[in-house]
């Protein structure tokens, strides 16, 4: 007969072993449970494929905007071992004779322009600075093989169509601000403010209105500066001033003789702009896109500028910024409601409650600087000739100039696009 401490051992240990047991079963999975057999696998169950294997994010061209770049899962390449260089044949800038632009889709690569002819011969491109087709001369510099030669147009566009010069100086590609033919298209908001910064008008409308365009800080109410004395732009003028006051100091229907171009009444125009609720900015001709210099003087300096001439002038300029003489039904109509916005402050200020973040997405200030995008051009044609000399299928070919005009055109190839500037007669 056993000892009752033993008995009373082997009971302890036994409701243990049931305790652990009854654990096991109530927390472990069912396909673990102890003294239970796993659920049977269906007959018609195949094993799961493997996943795939990663895939790499696409390379993307320096065409592309960093912004999508990045959206979409892409990089850029490697940094490019030599600068972009671009040569101009005039000097375009103050007190220096370079200038190197940074542009993020470059990688860090520089972007230089330069004005020394004595550079001229590494340059990827050597660029006619013409402003105006109608002033067009033979090109004054040899261009090489493996080169482009490019123009600059800043006013007159329609003028190259009938000028045989200019097609017989057979430029490779376009600067300007006619989206149509340019193949680097240039609003004007891109230009520098002057020769002296590479700061663009565009950054300076991207900091807001300036303090000048408080009501209270105005004595005048419409400034203009008028040179080109074209009739149909004077008898408005003549017009619009019986019903606004009026302080013209350009060549045309002068009254005011305190801020002239040059000389000892020479002063700076954005700054007594400021001092007026409006400006007159009538453009001297009507095409698409040929904004100037004359809507900008008046958002820059906290003036309203009263606008004529591009169609598309409001994709140039921020959302209520400026007000359109054709909305109007006369120069009188339009003089009364300048009046009345100078009764009501508050209607005047809501000409510069800009959306800047909305302005910032335009494709306008995208282009901005212009610079960048030649060099990005170049950097992506000198990447399609070495893809080419590896036996790639995009490389560009060499280009072929002639007598005849020449016009942009683009190649695409491949998930990375590759813009190849080519002649066509």
């Amino acid at each position: 007969m056993p000892r009752p401490w033993r008995l009373g051992l082997c009971v302890a240990a036994l409701a243990c072993w049931l305790l652990v047991r009854e654990h096991a079963r109530l927390t472990l999975p069912a396909s673990v449970r102890v003294g239970e057999a796993p659920p049977p696998v269906p007959r018609h169950a195949a094993a799961l494929p493997p996943p795939p294997p990663p895939q790499p994010s696409p390379v993307c061209s320096v065409a592309d905007v960093p912004e999508d770049c990045a959206a979409s899962g892409g990089h850029y390449a490697e940094r490019p071992a030599d600068a972009v260089m671009v040569g101009l044949n005039k000097k375009v800038f103050r007190f220096v004779d370079e200038r190197n632009y940074s542009c993020p889709a470059m990688r860090g690569a520089p972007c230089l322009f330069t004005t020394l002819p004595a550079k001229f011969g590494k340059a990827d491109a050597i660029i006619d600075v013409l402003k105006d087709p109608r002033k067009v001369r033979p090109i004054g510099f040899k261009v090489k093989k493996t080169q482009l030669r490019g123009v600059i147009i800043s006013e007159q566009d329609k003028a190259k169509q009938y000028n045989a010069q200019y097609k017989r100086n057979a430029y490779d590609f376009e600067i300007g601000y006619n989206k149509k033919d340019s193949r680097i298209w240039r609003p004007f908001m891109c230009n520098e403010l002057s020769r002296k910064t590479n700061v663009t008008i565009a950054e300076t409308l991207l900091r807001g209105p300036p303090p000048s365009a408080n009501p209270r800080n105005k004595t005048g109410v419409l400034a203009a500066w008028v040179s080109n004395c074209v009739a149909w732009r004077m008898d408005y003028l003549r017009r619009l001033r019986k019903v606004v006051p009026l302080d013209s100091f350009g060549k045309c229907l002068n009254n005011n003789k305190t801020c002239a171009k040059s000389g000892a009444s020479k002063c700076d125009r954005v700054e007594l702009a400021g001092s007026y609720r409006f400006v007159f900015a009538f453009e001297n001709t009507e095409e698409p896109h040929y904004v100037t210099e004359k809507v900008y003087t008046g958002l820059r300096s906290g003036a309203v500028p009263i606008y004529k001439g591009a169609p598309e002038v409001l994709e140039h300029v921020p959302k209520g910024s400026i007000i359109l003489a054709d909305e109007f039904a006369s120069p009188e109509a339009l003089g009364h409601h300048l009046m009345r916005l100078v009764d009501d402050d508050a209607a005047y200020r809501a000409h510069f409650a800009w959306d800047l973040a909305e302005f910032g997405r335009r494709e306008t200030v995208a282009r901005c600087p212009w610079q960048c995008r030649v060099c990005e051009m170049l950097l992506d044609r000198r990447g399609a000739a070495a893809q080419g000399e590896h036996g790639g299928d995009d490389a560009p070919p060499a280009p072929e100039r002639g007598g005849g005009g020449s016009k942009a055109s683009t190649t695409t190839s491949g998930s990375s696009k590759r813009h190849v500037v080519v002649m066509r007669d």
